[in-house]
């Protein structure tokens, strides 16, 4: 088991800041989309040179432009990169292979999915599941039960 921790909405220093906090407590450090989109990579570039123990998670949450993306968020710095699992199979097909040359992680988000849309997926076998649940819904979320449901479908 991993434990990750994600830093959105504050200002690129005090990100920075708790990043380095964060390095030695956590095994995962994310840097969510809303700074991604903030800051940028050019930004983020040189946090991962000042870790010593996490790993870095860039949430881009990719959508067209997979191997791009992911060419760019590596050489940033990322150990972990997001695509958006709803997205088309051609581009996670090209986004798959790039952590494979990286030797780094694709995390496919499964946001709003459902499980017919989900099983074509499992061959991404490489890959981090995450189930992710809208900040935007107004539905009700049982985390619990729904990674035992996730878990149970997908062994």
């Amino acid at each position: 088991m991993k434990l990750q921790a994600a830093i959105d909405r504050r200002s690129l220093q005090e990100t920075i800041e708790l990043a380095k906090k964060l390095d030695p407590i956590v095994d995962i450090v994310e840097i969510g989309t809303s700074a991604i989109k903030d800051f940028g990579f050019a930004a983020l570039k040189n946090l991962k040179s000042e870790f010593h123990h996490a790993e870095i998670l860039f949430d881009i949450k990719t959508n067209d432009e997979g191997d791009y993306e992911f060419k760019s968020g590596y050489k940033a710095g990322a150990d972990i990169l997001t695509v958006m699992g709803a997205m088309d199979l051609s581009t996670l097909k090209k986004t798959y292979q790039v952590p494979q040359d990286f030797h780094r992680d694709m995390f496919i988000d499964l946001m709003a999915m459902k499980n017919q849309q989900i099983a074509p997926l499992m061959k991404f076998n490489q890959a981090i599941f995450g189930l992710h649940h809208s900040h935007d819904s107004s539905s009700n979320f049982d985390a619990t039960d729904s990674v035992a449901k996730f878990h149970e479908t997908y062994p």
